[in-house]
């Protein structure tokens, strides 16, 4: 166990230096990512701006070579460096959004540089058309465009320095991410790769034990066949003690209750306190006998002595008998119980002692799973091959994990009580059990945060002559 222990130990933390390593590793590569994204925005500023400056000289070129020339084909290299220098400046303005201090001598100066730069050169160009080549290089010898070439330049120069020194930087912490990204996989490998060698030798070391191990099992199967033999002995006296014992239950239950029952009759006489108290031993001899009905019934499953018994009832006012005896936990949790039937005043054939098995289970789940203030629905509905029950709690809902093993004995789901009440895991199973017992159906539609809606389908029995003298019996099979 030891042994075991420790190759847990050590696969859990080969697991655990995995993921750790995973983390590093993935920050590491986000840095390294960040970090070259940021460089080679750098290298993109530095050629924006010598692509801008090479425009600006393209459109002075232009300009000069019409004036001189007096030939439109000029006109097309000057238009088309205008055009350029428009778009390399909605670049460079994007490229540099992330630094204030670039974006600041764009804005302040670039921008007004070039404006007044195109300025001269449309003045230029419009006075040359307009009045000829002496009016135009009278503007052109006034060297204001050669000022402002100077002044752009080193405005463009300034900007680039900057980018130039921000490369170094990036450069810097660049070679750094990629350092410390190495350094984190290759130590990570290193301790997972010693880790799982540790692991390997201990594994090795368990398998040795376990061949030990396999050599006493063949005598422990025998042990195990002669025990489980005994265990079928020991299951049919425990069912046996089970059904006598709930049996014997019954009478000092009742008694209790009908005590209890008694003493209500003079509630107005006690205090608010004690008639708590007898709310509450009521609420609990309800949950006693629930219980025992649940054990008597998984006893008869067992022994394979349930009986199918139909007669005629009026189901409708078994069905408010059993609502009523709900009436401590509904009132306890302020639930408000809804209740329709299509069957006042008529009678079905079938089984009583199933019918308030089933619904009985049905509602005290609705209550049991039902949040304090909220509405439990409840249906009895003629159906073309039979009658239905429907059960409508608005609860947290059945998750869809728990769907599986929700017929099961003895079952612990996710979902719990409301108000801190017990559950023995019986009651759904029973429910299935009985309800597949007379050849009827369960579904069952859950919403989260909504609630849960129970629909039982009984079928109808056929009233035949000898079930009219007597009762139809349907042995289970065990």
């Amino acid at each position: 166990m030891k042994s075991q222990f420790h190759i847990y130990l050590l696969l859990a933390a080969s697991i655990l230096l995995t993921g750790f390593t995973a983390v590093l590793i993935s920050m590491g590569a986000t840095r390294k990512a960040e970090n070259t994204q940021s460089l080679i925005r750098s290298y993109d500023v530095i050629e924006s701006t010598t692509q801008l400056w090479s425009n600006l000289q393209d459109a002075e070129t232009g300009q000069r070579g019409y004036m001189l020339t007096g030939n439109n084909e000029y006109l097309e290299p000057y238009n088309s460096s205008l055009w350029e220098i428009d778009l390399e400046l909605s670049r460079l303005k994007s490229l540099t959004d992330d630094n204030p201090l670039q974006q600041g001598i764009i804005q302040n100066r670039l921008v007004p540089l070039i404006g007044k730069k195109r300025t001269e050169l449309e003045l230029s160009i419009t006075q040359f058309q307009r009045s000829g080549s002496e009016a135009a290089l009278t503007i052109m010898k006034t060297d204001q465009g050669k000022l402002t070439m100077d002044t752009l330049r080193t405005v463009i120069q300034n900007i680039k320095a900057q980018e130039e020194q921000l490369q170094k930087e990036r450069t810097s912490e660049l070679e750094k991410a990629y350092y410390t990204y190495n350094m984190i996989s290759f130590a990570g490998l290193f301790v997972i790769g010693f880790t799982m060698m540790i692991a390997v030798l201990t594994i090795r070391k368990k398998s040795k034990e376990n061949r030990h191990l396999m050599a006493l099992e063949v005598e422990n199967n025998r042990k195990l066949i002669r025990l489980n033999e005994k265990e079928v002995k020991l299951r049919m006296d425990i069912s046996k003690f089970m059904g006598n014992a709930a049996h014997d239950l019954r009478s000092p239950l009742n008694a209790i209750n009908s005590i209890n029952e008694l003493m209500k009759m003079d509630a107005y006489q006690l205090s608010e306190e004690h008639r708590e108290f007898l709310d509450f031993i009521s609420e609990s001899t309800s949950q006693m006998s629930a219980l025992i009905n649940n054990l008597l019934e998984v006893n008869k499953f067992e022994e394979g002595s349930l009986a199918v018994t139909p007669e005629h009832i009026d189901i409708h006012a078994l069905l408010k008998t059993l609502i009523f005896g709900h009436e401590t936990a509904t009132r306890r949790k302020n639930i408000k119980i809804k209740s329709d039937s299509d069957f006042e005043g008529r009678t079905v054939y079938t089984d009583k002692g199933i019918f308030v098995q089933i619904a009985d289970n049905l509602i005290s789940n609705a209550i049991k799973y039902s949040p304090l203030g909220k509405k439990v629905e409840i249906y009895l509905k003629e159906d073309i091959t039979g009658f239905r029950l429907t059960v409508t709690d608005q609860g947290e809902g059945i998750s869809e994990t728990d769907m599986p093993r929700l017929y099961r004995r003895y079952q612990t789901l996710s979902t719990r009580p409301t108000a801190g009440e017990k559950s023995t895991g019986l009651g759904l199973s029973i429910v299935k059990e009985l309800v597949d017992l007379i050849g009827g159906t369960i579904d069952v539609k859950s919403v989260h945060d909504i609630g849960t809606t129970f629909s039982v389908l009984f079928p109808n029995i056929p009233v035949t002559e000898d079930e009219t003298c007597g009762i139809r019996e349907i042995q289970v099979q065990n």
